[in-house]
């Protein structure tokens, strides 16, 4: 391309009519979708090897979610201009394998899961424990040996991470309650006079 440019640079200064090359535009366009198609498998690569191997609580999940639908966004472009093409074909079928477990991902990825609820994802996998129940030291790539994405397996991380969730907002609310109470002064009175029997007075204004 920079040739063709620099020939018509030429016809020009010469006062000559400018040749263009037939097909030239076609041909610059393909370049670049494949140069695109290249440089997006080789991000792609490098952040599934990232993934994969780093400790799982060392990842961010919702980060990893953006960059897969990102990626997926793309291929699926250069899929549908790069007619029949094979590599393009391949890439986008494993950035859709990566999409359709990103449930998965997230779910092992919630902030509110505790070592009882790893317990028990660590049971129904039989997923070694060395020590506490976390996910400490292990990694993606482990996970997948033990068929995390298998739809029962699927379906009870799902369930261990909502219920996590919910546990979580009511610790959270229990936690406000007890804030806003451990200031107040509240009123105890004796209960009729026995020696140890004592009760909440009036709250009313509390």
């Amino acid at each position: 391309v920079q040739l063709h440019d620099t020939y018509l640079e030429y016809q020009d200064l010469l006062g000559v009519d400018q040749v263009k090359s037939v097909g030239i535009q076609p041909t610059q366009q393909l370049f670049e979708n494949k140069l695109r198609l290249w440089q997006t498998i080789e991000q792609w690569q490098s952040s599934k090897i990232q993934w994969l191997e780093s400790d799982f609580v060392d990842l961010e999940v919702e980060e990893i979610s953006k960059k897969v639908h990102l990626v997926f966004k793309t291929i699926n472009h250069l899929t549908k201009v790069l007619d029949g093409d094979d590599v393009s074909q391949t890439i986008q079928e494993d950035v859709q394998v990566w999409k359709e477990n990103l449930p998965v991902i997230l779910d092992l990825g919630n902030p509110a899961m505790r070592p009882r609820h790893w317990e028990k994802i660590y049971k129904a996998v039989n997923l070694p424990c060395r020590g506490a129940f976390t996910l400490h030291n292990v990694s993606l790539e482990t996970l997948e040996k033990f068929d995390i994405y298998h739809k029962k397996n699927k379906y009870l991380i799902f369930e261990t991470s909502l219920s996590a969730s919910k546990e979580f907002a009511l610790e959270q609310s229990l936690e406000k309650v007890i804030n806003a109470w451990s200031d107040l002064p509240l009123p105890i009175q004796n209960h009729r006079g026995q020696k140890d029997l004592w009760i909440l007075g009036d709250m009313s204004e509390i």
